[in-house]
C-alpha cells in the first residue's frame, strides 16, 4: 500500500533524542512541501535527484553508513531474485470440487478495503519503499510487478534508510531464515486468503488472516489443501463433517501457523531492526526489540554470527531465553544494545541530512 507522506515524515521524529534533529535541519512542513515539489518535477529530474542523493550517501565517511552500503553491495551479489507471478489461491476443482468457484475481488472495492483492515494486513507490510520482498517458501526474493515511485524512494532517504533498503532487508531475511523444514508451510500460508463463498483477496494472504487473530472463515478448499500438501493426508473430502477429526485438522493448521509465525517474526524483526532499530513491531512482539539489539551488539553486527545465534537457538522462544541469560550474566550487555541502536540511528540522521543537502541544492527546501 502507498504510505501517506505525512505519516512517513513523522518517522523522522522516531529517531532518538541523542543526535536527533538539529537546529539547522528543515522543519517537517518544509520537508513535506519538498516532497510535493519533488513529485511535481519531470521523471528524469526526479531520477537525477535520487541519483545525487545515492552518491552523497555512498560517499559518506560515517562508519555506520559505510557498513550499510557494504552490506547492500553484498546483498546485491548474493540475493537470488525471481519475478513475482502475482497472488495465487488453491483451486476448488483440485481440493474441494463441490465448493464455489473462486475469483479475486477488485483491489479497490469497499469489500477488499474492509477485509484488508479487518485482517490488519498492513501490519505485515513494510515501512520502506518495497519493490523486492523475501519469499519464505521459496528461499529467494520476489521482484514485484510495480517499482516504487520516486517519491517513495525519497521518503526512505528522509527516514534514514540506505539505498535499496528493500533489497538489503530481503537479503537479511534470507540469511536469518535458517529453518528449511518450514518452507512448505510458508508456501501454504503465502496463498491468498479466500472466504467460503469464493471471494479471494489479492492483498491478504492466509498468513495475514491467521496473524490478525481475528475470527476467520476457512473454506474446505484451503483446509483440505493443508491436509494434502503439508500433512500428506489425502483422506479428507468436502464437505468435512463436524466432529473431533475436523477439529483436530483445524488444530494442526493452527499449530503449523504458530511454528512458522514465530520463526518469521524473528527473521523479519532482526532484518528490519538491523537497518532501523525503531522499525515497527507488533505490540505482542515488542519484547524482541531489546533482545535483538543485545544480540547485534554482542555479535558486532556480523550477519553470519547473528545467524549462527538463531541456528543454535533453533526457535524464537529459545533465542529470547538465550538473550535473557546473556543480560542476566552481565547487565552491561543491555546498555551495549541501546548504544548499538543509538549509533545506528546517528547513521540514519547522516542519511537523512545527505538527502536534505541535495534537496537544498535543487531549491526544493526553500521556506
Amino acid at each position: 500500500m502507498n504510505r501517506p507522506t505525512l505519516v512517513l515524515l513523522l518517522l523522522l521524529f522516531a529517531l532518538p533524542s541523542e543526535g536527533a534533529q538539529g537546529a539547522e535541519d528543515p522543519e517537517p512542513e518544509r520537508l513535506d512541501r519538498a516532497v510535493l515539489l519533488f513529485g511535481a518535477r519531470e521523471p528524469d529530474v526526479q531520477r537525477q535527484i535520487l541519483d545525487e542523493i545515492r552518491e552523497e550517501i555512498e560517499s559518506s565517511e560515517d562508519d555506520g553508513v559505510r557498513s550499510l552500503i557494504a552490506l547492500g553491495k553484498r546483498a546485491r551479489r548474493q540475493l537470488k531474485q525471481k519475478p513475482w507471478a502475482g497472488p495465487k489461491f488453491y483451486e476448488p476443482e483440485i481440493y474441494a470440487p463441490i465448493q464455489a468457484a473462486r475469483s479475486f475481488v477488485h483491489v479497490e472495492s469497499a469489500d477488499a478495503e474492509q477485509q484488508y483492515n479487518l485482517m490488519r494486513a498492513y501490519e505485515n507490510g513494510t515501512e520502506y519503499a518495497c519493490g523486492i520482498r523475501y519469499d519464505y517458501g521459496q528461499d529467494l526474493a520476489r521482484v514485484l510487478r510495480t517499482e516504487p515511485a520516486p517519491s517513495e524512494r525519497l521518503l526512505d532517504y528522509l527516514a534514514g534508510y540506505p539505498p535499496d533498503a528493500d533489497l538489503l532487508i530481503a537479503w537479511l531475511e534470507s540469511r536469518f531464515d535458517h529453518d528449511r523444514t518450514l518452507d512448505s508451510i510458508a508456501e501454504y500460508f503465502d496463498h491468498a486468503y479466500c472466504d467460503r463463498v469464493g471471494n479471494c483477496y489479492s492483498e491478504i494472504t492466509i498468513y495475514d488472516a491467521f496473524a490478525s487473530q481475528s475470527q476467520i472463515e476457512m473454506s474446505d478448499v484451503d483446509v483440505i489443501a493443508y491436509a494434502r500438501k503439508i500433512l500428506k493426508d489425502k483422506s479428507y473430502r468436502s464437505p468435512i463433517p463436524a466432529g473431533r477429526r475436523r477439529e483436530e485438522l483445524y488444530g494442526k493448521i493452527r499449530d503449523g501457523f504458530l511454528l512458522y509465525y514465530r520463526h518469521r517474526v524473528l527473521a523479519e524483526g532482526a532484518a528490519n531492526l538491523m537497518v532501523n532499530p525503531e522499525a515497527f513491531l507488533r505490540d505482542d512482539h515488542e519484547g524482541l526489540r531489546e533482545r535483538l539489539l543485545v544480540c547485534f551488539a554482542l555479535e558486532d553486527s556480523d550477519v553470519e554470527r547473528i545467524r549462527a545465534r538463531f541456528v543454535k537457538a533453533k526457535d524464537r522462544d529459545s533465542f529470547i531465553e538465550q538473550m535473557d541469560d546473556v543480560v542476566e550474566a552481565d547487565r552491561k550487555r543491555l546498555a551495549a544494545g541501546y548504544e548499538w541502536a543509538r549509533r545506528r540511528n546517528e547513521s540514519r540522521w547522516v542519511i537523512a541530512r545527505a538527502a536534505y543537502a541535495v534537496l537544498g541544492r535543487h531549491e526544493l527546501l526553500r521556506p
